[in-house]
């Protein structure tokens, strides 16, 4: 029963969003070709450094024991073991709060949005898309939650100059030799950029927080095959 419930929810997203999707569908063609991106959103990782690869792949590794450990901003090295593999949203808040020029660290983002129901740490579930888009208003944007989000909606959004906060498979999003769950969820990542050709969506460009080498993590192109794979068509939109 609550299989059919969400079938029919999932249904009914998307009928009501076909008038917007149409649009979108109709900007795209006229625009041909074109490619935009966010060049001032600074990237943040979920883990300690770029170096610490193997943190990604490697769930037993302990982040603490990276040299760097106090980056983001703990002070405890159990904090840092335990946020660490969570902090995906914390970290797209943060790039985003960076790019508005607000000096904030992954635990000041983390902080405050376990105090806002973003993360409930009793349940060891989030992060929750309301109080993220709350949180992000606090920086001076303006935040929608949006339950379907389609491809196409996602890159006229882009394109219009906003960035977006994507639910996705962080396994096949970062393009990992090993894929053990197809779930397209369990991980946000920040779009930046879209390039467009021929009126269709070619590739986009995302910050990975838990990118594991310099082609997965900032500035990371995501061809359109992967992004069908792995995107889970909803998300946060943003402006600002």
């Amino acid at each position: 029963m609550l299989q059919l419930s969400q079938m029919i929810r999932a249904f009914v997203r998307r009928l009501v969003s076909i008038p917007t999707e149409t649009r979108a569908l109709i900007t795209l063609k006229s625009v041909g070709d074109a490619s935009t991106l966010k060049q001032h959103v600074p990237y943040q990782g979920q883990y300690p450094s770029l170096q610490s690869t193997r943190l990604v792949t490697e769930p037993s590794a302990r982040p603490s024991n990276d040299p760097a450990w106090r980056s983001l901003g703990f002070n405890d090295k159990d904090d840092v073991d335990y946020w660490s593999p969570r902090a995906c949203g914390a970290c797209c808040v943060t790039m985003l709060a960076r790019a508005s020029q607000h000096d904030v660290t992954v635990a000041d983002v983390v902080k405050q949005g376990v105090e806002l129901g973003g993360y409930d740490i009793g349940t060891d579930q989030g992060w929750f898309y309301q109080p993220l888009t709350e949180q992000l208003k606090s920086y001076g944007y303006t935040a929608e939650v949006a339950p379907y989000l389609s491809i196409t909606r996602l890159a006229t959004h882009i394109l219009g100059g906003g960035t977006a906060i994507l639910s996705v498979n962080p396994q096949i999003i970062r393009g990992d030799d090993v894929v053990t769950n197809h779930d397209k969820s369990g991980h946000l990542v920040l779009a930046v950029g879209v390039d467009i050709r021929g009126g269709r969506v070619d590739s986009l460009t995302i910050h990975n927080p838990s990118g594991k080498d310099k082609h997965t993590r900032e500035n990371a192109t995501v061809s359109v095959d992967t992004l069908q794979r792995s995107y889970g068509r909803r998300g946060i939109l943003v402006r600002g």
